[in-house]
C-alpha cells in the first residue's frame, strides 16, 4: 500500500504533510506508517488512507457503516459530496428535503468512511463567529478572537489541501454565515456541501433574491426522497413480519426518521405484552407519538 501511496502522491504533487492534513493525521504518524514502524491501530490507518487514494483516483464506492442502511438518500448525498470533492471548482453542492428523508444518515455514511470530510451540524445559536470557532477546532487551530482572525487561521489551514465540508441543517445559519463559507471554497478550493430543508434554497437566494452572488456559487442541487417500502423493510429488524412492515409504511407515510419511532415504541409495546409487533400495536405506537 506505501508503495501505491507514494505514486499517487508522486502524480498528485503532494508532501507526506499534506497527505497527513487531508486524511486527518499527524505528519509523524504518517512518517511512521510509511517506515512501518507505526505501532497504533494499522488497520484503522490504512482504511483512512485507502479511502483517500480511492477519494483521490475518482473512486465513489460507498461501504457503510454497521447499522446503515444504503437507500436512495444515502447514495444521493454519497454523490453530492463526491461531487463537491472531485468535479466542482468553486461550486457548492446543495442538498434539500424534506425532515426525516435521510440527509443526516448520509451524512454520517460519508465522513466516517471519509477523514478529510469535516461536518458541521448548525443549529438556531450559530452565528459566523460560532460556525468559524467550530472549524477552527477542527483544525486543531484556537477559536478565540474575532471573527476575521478565525476565518484567516480556518483559510490557513486549508491552504494546499483537499478537504470537503459538510454543513448540516444549514438552513439555521444566517447569509453572513453562508457567505463567508462561500469566501472560504472561493479562496481554498475546499469542496462545500450545504444540507438541509427545503427553505435553504430561498436562504441562499434571498427572499426577493437579493443574495444572487451567493445563489450563483450553487452548482447542483440534490433533493433527498422519501423512502420506498423495500428500504424500510431493509432497515426494519427482520423479525417484523410483511403485514408489520406494512403498516409501519402507512403510518410513518414512508418518513424514515418516524418509520425508527414508531418502530422503537412498538418493539417496547410488544416487550411489555409479550407479543410479537402486530400492526395493531404499531397503530397503538402511531397514536401515542405526536405528529
Amino acid at each position: 500500500m506505501v508503495k501505491e501511496l507514494k505514486e499517487t502522491m508522486c502524480m498528485l504533487g503532494i508532501s507526506q504533510s499534506q497527505l497527513a492534513a487531508e486524511v486527518g493525521y499527524s505528519p509523524a504518524l504518517i512518517s511512521q506508517f510509511f517506515k512501518g514502524e507505526y505501532t497504533g491501530d494499522v488497520k484503522k490507518v490504512e482504511a483512512a488512507l485507502r479511502s483517500w487514494l480511492n477519494a483521490r483516483m475518482g473512486k465513489t464506492e460507498m461501504f457503510l457503516p454497521d447499522g446503515i442502511f444504503r437507500t436512495d438518500s444515502v447514495q444521493t448525498v454519497n454523490e453530492a459530496c463526491f461531487m463537491s470533492y472531485n468535479a466542482l471548482k468553486g461550486g457548492i453542492s446543495l442538498v434539500y428535503g424534506d425532515a426525516g428523508t435521510g440527509k443526516t444518515t448520509g451524512i454520517r455514511a460519508f465522513s466516517e468512511q471519509y477523514s478529510f470530510a469535516v461536518v458541521i451540524t448548525a443549529t438556531v445559536c450559530y452565528t459566523a463567529k460560532v460556525l468559524f470557532a467550530e472549524l477552527a477546532e477542527k483544525f486543531g487551530e484556537s477559536p478565540s478572537g474575532n471573527i476575521h482572525d478565525t476565518y484567516l487561521r480556518v483559510r490557513r489551514k486549508l491552504k494546499g489541501i483537499k478537504k470537503v465540508i459538510i454543513v448540516d441543517e444549514a438552513e439555521h445559519l444566517p447569509y453572513r454565515a453562508l457567505d463567508l463559507l462561500r469566501s472560504l471554497q472561493d479562496e481554498t478550493g475546499c469542496g462545500l456541501v450545504l444540507a438541509g430543508l427545503e427553505r435553504l434554497k430561498h436562504n441562499l437566494k434571498g427572499r426577493k433574491g437579493e443574495y444572487a452572488q451567493l445563489w450563483s456559487r450553487v452548482s447542483v442541487g440534490y433533493k433527498t426522497k422519501l423512502a420506498t417500502e423495500t428500504e424500510i423493510a431493509g432497515i426494519l429488524p427482520s423479525n417484523f413480519s410483511k403485514t408489520a412492515i406494512k403498516s409501519i409504511v402507512q403510518a410513518s407515510g414512508n418518513n424514515l426518521r418516524r418509520v425508527n419511532k414508531i418502530a422503537d415504541l412498538a418493539k417496547h409495546i410488544a416487550k411489555i405484552n409479550e407479543s410479537d409487533v402486530t400492526p395493531e400495536i404499531i397503530e397503538k405506537a402511531n397514536t401515542l407519538l405526536l405528529s
